[in-house]
């Protein structure tokens, strides 16, 4: 196969994954995760290339992310920035009501503090992974990133792709199955583009 036909059929796959995860919107709108009771552990990532694979990275583009603990769910989504505003907007978003929110110390999350809806944890890497009070922790998104960040291929990609590869991740996190995961891809053909017969 040639190296366009594969980067042609690459784009249908993540355009598959992309509109069947958005036909799943209720009412136009993402399933939240979280909810009374539940943990949610929230991180951001800047997804990036660095100059000769080495150093800090000088171009790439900033994602937050959510893991419902005790279950499969997650939201990444990309952001322009790490703003206050621009987390709270986000999480707001993806996130429901009356849930405990776990993060590092950044300042950006300094809201979740004083809004009422969500219970706030927090842990410093600075000085430990697991919080020795209340034993928070952010293992479990900090993972996620490691699988998001090997699922992108580290050459031939543009930042303007990172949505699709987010999408397409979190469509195979739904189907974890391998053994059923082109069965399901299938069915979600299926749904995205209907036949319509006469």
């Amino acid at each position: 196969m040639s190296s366009t036909s594969f980067a042609d059929w690459s784009n249908y796959v993540r355009e598959v994954c992309r509109e069947d995860l958005r036909n799943q919107e209720v009412g136009g709108s993402i399933p939240k995760i979280g909810g009374e009771g539940l943990t949610v552990e929230v991180d951001e990532t800047l997804l990036g290339r660095r100059k000769s694979c080495v150093g800090r990275p000088l171009m790439g583009q900033w994602v937050l992310g959510g893991i419902e603990r005790g279950s499969r769910k997650v939201f990444l989504t990309v952001i322009p920035n790490r703003t206050a505003d621009t987390l709270a907007q986000h999480i707001r978003r993806n996130i429901s009501p009356g849930t405990t929110i776990i993060t590092d110390c950044w300042k950006g999350y300094g809201f979740l503090s004083k809004d009422p809806d969500f219970n706030h944890l927090t842990v410093n890497h600075a000085e430990n992974f697991v919080d020795p009070a209340t034993g928070a922790h952010t293992q479990n998104i900090e993972r996620v990133w490691r699988e998001v960040k090997s699922s992108i291929p580290k050459f031939g990609r543009r930042m303007d792709q990172v949505d699709g590869y987010l999408e397409a991740y979190q469509w195979m996190r739904m189907h974890s199955d391998r053994g059923m995961r082109l069965h399901h891809f299938f069915a979600s053909v299926a749904r995205v583009y209907p036949l319509n017969f006469c």
